[in-house]
């Protein structure tokens, strides 16, 4: 066990390596072809496809997670699998009359040069949704080398076909987004087939327990909706930063402001991400149905532990840029960026604070508890609505970028808060 899963580290280690050292390069790149103002309308529509992964994709990835090794383990993939194939049409159904109405108000206040740029984010944001609910299911298999190869292909794609497209055209968002929809597509067609082929073994085999399509289905919405309820509001979170600046200061600043996020924020969520996607499946399999006392205390010891070991990265990590802002984005970014450099260190903060609270949410994710999480992520989302809006508005750039460190420690203190609440409730697991 201990070989496989040092095995299974190396791929996920080197998959998102390999996945961040391509967005450094790519982020080099395109600051390159593109001015920060282009740059900035690109990062606004982001936030459409941010909105739509938040509130249909996400939730349906995170249930595919959860209860495919279920669905596994009792040999019953006929019923999930039709379950979770209409959740995706939905969500895709959804999203699809959601942007046409979003193109048709951009066309009634005299702004159609967006709508083009509109479309191509929402195609990235379903072909993105597909490919991460396919993601999801290969980690539940732990098929981690393919899932690492298919990240790194994603990322280093996106930002070279966007780079091409742009230096061949002209310097376009729309272009841009179009390469990462190209990408996105290869990659998909490729984790499909890879999928199929680890199907064969496992889709024929005579279920133990067989349940009707409706159960799984039943089952996945009560464990998806509450990830669509907060993820409105992480959304509007994540988006109010770029679009405040936009309101109160220029479209400049956006750029500026997505070149912090990009080299400050995105990498530690990068590596969070890694971990979780390491950890989680092993984490849902060891805790299995919640109904063994002992499975669940394992469980608990294993996510307080990554919590500490996240809280003292953050902490290091954010020592770390204090002293090497300037060499980075001498080194990262076009000079014409270089200008913020100095609030590189709060934003890696807000980033492993963030990540942190996100590493202990999984307590309630395996405790199949995730209401929990509503008024955590609700409420502080909401503040950091206002603070970001605020803080824009007073103070520019510099106070968008301490509202997202303030956002991100009251979220962690909220979510350890509510753990050690659950635990005391639960009886046995505060020993754990």
């Amino acid at each position: 066990m201990g070989l496989f899963l040092l095995h299974e580290s190396f791929w996920v280690v080197a998959g998102q390596v390999v996945s961040v050292l391509g967005a450094l390069l790519g982020i080099r790149l395109l600051t390159e072809v593109m001015a920060p103002d282009v740059f900035g309308e690109l990062s606004l529509a982001m936030t459409l496809t941010t909105f739509l992964s938040q509130t249909l994709f996400a939730p349906v990835g995170q249930s595919t997670l959860r209860f495919f090794s279920s669905a596994t383990e009792a040999h019953d993939l006929r019923s999930f699998m039709p379950a979770l194939k209409l959740m995706m049409k939905w969500a895709i159904v959804v999203a699809s009359l959601g942007v046409s109405l979003v193109c048709l108000v951009f066309a009634q206040i005299g702004k159609p040069g967006w709508i083009g740029l509109i479309i191509a984010a929402a195609l990235f944001s379903i072909l993105s949704g597909l490919s991460s609910t396919v993601d999801s299911i290969q980690n539940a298999l732990r098929q981690r080398a393919v899932v690492a190869c298919h990240g790194a292909v994603a990322t280093w794609g996106r930002f070279l076909f966007a780079v091409v497209l742009v230096s061949v055209i002209g310097p376009y968002s729309e272009l841009a987004m179009l390469g990462y929809c190209l990408a996105s597509a290869g990659v998909l067609v490729s984790q499909v087939n890879f999928f199929k082929k680890k199907g064969k073994s496992i889709w024929y085999q005579k279920s133990f327990s067989p349940v009707s399509e409706s159960h799984w289905r039943s089952m996945m919405i009560s464990f998806a909706w509450p990830f669509a309820a907060w993820g409105v509001f992480g959304w509007a979170q994540m988006a109010s930063d770029r679009w405040a600046l936009e309101l109160f200061v220029s479209t400049s600043d956006v750029g500026l402001y997505s070149v912090l996020y990009q080299i400050g924020y995105y990498p530690f969520l990068i590596v969070s991400g890694m971990i979780m996607q390491l950890v989680t499946p092993v984490i849902f399999q060891e805790a299995g149905n919640t109904s063994d006392p002992s499975r669940m205390i394992q469980s608990v010891k294993f996510i307080k532990t990554l919590t500490f070991l996240s809280i003292l990265a953050t902490m290091l990590v954010s020592l770390a840029a204090y002293f090497i802002h300037k060499n980075l984005f001498e080194l990262l970014v076009a000079e014409n960026y270089r200008s913020s450099s100095w609030l590189l260190p709060g934003m890696v903060l807000a980033s492993g604070l963030f990540s942190s609270g996100q590493v202990a949410s999984l307590f309630f994710h395996t405790n199949l508890m995730n209401e929990r999480l509503l008024s955590p992520k609700i409420v502080s989302a909401i503040m950091a609505i206002v603070l970001n809006l605020s803080g824009a508005a007073l103070f520019g750039l510099i106070g968008v970028v301490f509202a997202n460190v303030i956002f991100s420690a009251t979220y962690l203190i909220w979510v350890l808060r509510r753990v050690r609440m659950s635990c005391l409730e639960m009886g046995p697991l505060p020993n754990a």
